[in-house]
């Protein structure tokens, strides 16, 4: 469910710094290109072969200013800022791989203003019909809270995209979540992270039995058994020591191998399976595999990882957003000067 995917991120804070960490990346970008070099934004032709006119270069930085707005408006402090919508559509699309943004058109059915809708609470609206629907006008979508639809939404009002979509008829129209191709590993990382948790919140008492050697009364045995849990056990009673009643005291230890190396290595495993699966490198999120802890976290090595990994990884979330941009806001505007944008 959707609870459940938001769920996790908050659950296992690995998850939350791959995010945080590509939302942040992308955010870098969602500015107006003004430096050749610096990370941004233009508005440029779609016919790169020949160099635009004076009026539309006054045009495109017009569009720069309206993208850059999230509309028209008067007044850009009533509205969120380009980078505020990006970073709210990502934080969706990286949890739910679900990504609403509302169009409210102008009187000529334009685009004039556009939001970021909660995706959690977006859903495709049910059709009986066999074939897919590909009117504009048609009811599309439905944004449902506590189980009662407040809105209903045409292709023209709604976008609802998906960055990892499925011809299976089992997905109904919705995406796979990262998160949701691996809860296996995610149900595997919170077991480990709780494990090592529990040694403070529950004690850190060895696994083993007391055999206490002899004939003791039973009054007396139940009255040590109390001492010995009252004094060694954790707030949570975890590790409850058995005590047994024999001659002699002895302790038998049933924890006698120590692998915890080998627990270690099973943590990175995990940490790089989800790192893979979200096509980033864990240098990013500053884990460090495969080469000595002295170095610099930018050395040459490093570096390359760093550029390889924002190519699988960050290219694709800006080349998705950018096309996301352009089919549903600026070629919906502007049908005559056939701009686009592009991130630079």
């Amino acid at each position: 469910t959707y609870q459940t995917l938001e769920r996790m991120f908050w659950q296992l804070p690995i998850l939350g710094a791959i995010r945080k960490t590509r939302v942040d990346q992308v955010a870098s970008f969602c500015q107006s290109q003004r430096p050749p070099h610096e990370p941004g934004f233009r508005v440029r032709l779609r016919e790169m072969t020949r160099e635009p006119t004076p009026l539309e270069k006054k045009r495109m930085l017009e569009m720069e200013q309206l993208i850059s707005h999230t509309g028209y408006t008067d007044d850009p402090r009533s509205r969120d800022s380009f980078e505020t919508l990006t970073r709210k559509l990502l934080y969706d699309s990286m949890t739910y791989d679900q990504m609403n943004m509302e169009i409210v058109p102008d009187a000529k059915g334009i685009p004039s203003t556009w939001y970021a809708v909660d995706a959690s609470t977006v859903r495709l609206a049910d059709t009986t019909s066999l074939h897919a629907d590909t009117s504009v006008d048609n009811i599309y979508a439905v944004q449902v809270y506590d189980d009662i639809i407040i809105n209903e939404f045409n292709r023209k009002e709604l976008t609802f995209t998906v960055r990892n979509p499925r011809t299976s008829i089992k997905a109904y129209g919705y995406g796979t979540s990262e998160a949701e191709m691996m809860v296996s590993t995610i149900t595997y990382l919170l077991w480990g992270l709780q494990y090592n948790g529990n040694q403070f919140s529950q004690g850190n008492v060895s696994k083993g039995l007391l055999n206490i050697k002899g004939s003791i009364p039973e009054r007396q045995l139940r009255a040590f058994r109390r001492q010995w849990y009252n004094m060694v056990n954790g707030v949570e009673n975890a590790f409850r020591t058995p005590i047994i009643n024999a001659e002699d005291v002895e302790w038998i230890n049933m924890h006698a191998s120590n692998r915890e190396m080998e627990y270690g290595q099973w943590l990175d495993f995990l940490i790089k399976v989800a790192c893979a699966i979200y096509a980033i490198d864990p240098i990013e999120i500053n884990f460090k595999y495969g080469s000595g802890g002295q170095k610099s976290m930018i050395d040459a090595p490093n570096k390359s990882k760093i550029v390889e990994s924002k190519t699988k990884g960050l290219a694709p979330l800006l080349r998705y957003l950018e096309n996301m941009i352009n089919e549903n806001i600026i070629w919906c505007i502007d049908h005559v000067l056939k701009v686009a944008k592009e991130w630079c």
